[in-house]
């Protein structure tokens, strides 16, 4: 699940050995939680999943937390190093997180519809469709993005 992103300033939550659990450092709103082992993301969640299932992704979330704190991670990481897969990752609205393997041949040409970086997930807004449109993960990019194709009148 590797990402090339820049997530900004990230408050590391908790730390043991090389894996730590990472959220958006305060004063920025708590949009996404993620652990990140050895530099690299091995698992992540946005505010859209704990809106639409907030009981399983709270479970899945304190789960890696354990996984991380009792040392269960480290074991299966060194068991199953060779064969993991890693995942698009890419947040469809109303569907969830794209499991196909990466590069995604149906996202890997998204971007964002207002800077043009990679997109990691599409917009939620619902009017007569699902939205859709590629976002990154900056606050502004979305803020601007709503405020241009969602705001007050428009009904796409």
């Amino acid at each position: 699940m590797k990402r090339d992103l820049d997530y900004g300033p990230e408050a590391i939550i908790l730390k043991i050995g090389t894996q730590e659990v990472r959220t958006p450092a305060y004063p920025s709103d708590c949009d996404y939680v993620r652990v990140v082992e050895n530099g690299e993301e091995v698992a992540y969640w946005n505010m859209d999943e704990w809106r639409e299932s907030p009981a399983e992704v709270m479970g899945a979330i304190m789960g890696a937390v354990k996984e991380v704190a009792d040392g269960t991670r480290v074991k299966l990481v060194e068991q199953e190093a060779a064969e993991r897969v890693i995942y698009c990752g890419y947040y469809m609205p109303w569907i969830g997180m794209c499991k196909n393997p990466r590069p995604c041949a149906q996202h890997k040409d998204e971007v964002c519809i207002t800077c043009k970086e990679p997109a990691t997930r599409g917009c939620p807004q619902t009017g007569q469709f699902v939205c859709g449109f590629g976002l990154c993960n900056k606050k502004s990019c979305e803020e601007v993005h709503h405020r241009n194709t969602h705001g007050p009148g428009r009904w796409f």
